[in-house]
């Protein structure tokens, strides 16, 4: 009788400490150092202190973090490997301030205008493979008469971390990200997609 009140008071302990333990876990504060676009997908960095949170985000500001990213945009691209050392703006033609733009000003525009919301900008762009792409420019997804396009997956590497950096670039270059709502009106690709075809790789 005894070993049984012994062994009903121990469980109840810990069924009380673990109570505890959820408790404190629950009432746990999350943070979120950095951010991702809305239409990426990717690993994201969550803290549990405020502490934790300014260090990481030191990292991320002192450039110590590296970020590479996958993206399959349209054409195909001759060059490997090459950087793209272009400005950032906001787009003066979106009366709602969400697009951005290639700051495409001569020098002296810009000495004239306010330089403030200038943004450098640089962003590495690795070819991993070229291919065609069943792709639908029309908004109806039941229609099947999608027509092959030329398409390359690319590595991009951000040295900059700027709004939209990635996207605004790429679409820059003429080779806007497949499925972009903002920057690219071809968004659709049909199910009978096929990503193959020549090949090249080069490093990062």
């Amino acid at each position: 009788m005894v070993n049984i009140i012994l062994l009903l008071f121990v469980n109840s302990i810990e069924e009380i400490d673990r109570k505890k333990r959820k408790q404190k876990i629950a009432k746990r504060q999350v943070f979120f150092p950095h951010q991702l676009d809305y239409a990426t997908s990717g690993i994201i960095c969550v803290t549990f202190s405020r502490d934790q949170t300014r260090n990481v985000a030191t990292c991320f500001m002192d450039r110590l973090v590296k970020k590479q990213y996958l993206a399959v945009v349209q054409g195909h691209i001759s060059s490997s490997s090459f950087l793209i050392d272009a400005p950032i703006m906001s787009d003066p033609s979106d009366v709602h301030h969400f697009r951005m733009k290639v700051d495409d000003r001569n020098k002296q525009q810009r000495d004239e205008d306010n330089l403030l919301k200038l943004q450098h900008a640089q962003t590495k762009v690795s070819v991993l493979s070229r291919g065609y792409m069943r792709i639908k420019n029309g908004d109806d997804e039941d229609d099947d008469d999608g027509e092959e396009q030329p398409v390359t997956k690319v590595k991009l590497g951000l040295l900059t971390g700027r709004r939209h950096q990635l996207r605004v670039h790429l679409k820059h270059i003429g080779h806007p990200i497949i499925g972009d709502l903002t920057y690219n009106a071809v968004t659709h690709l049909s199910s009978s997609s096929s990503s193959s075809s020549s090949s090249s790789s080069s490093s990062s």
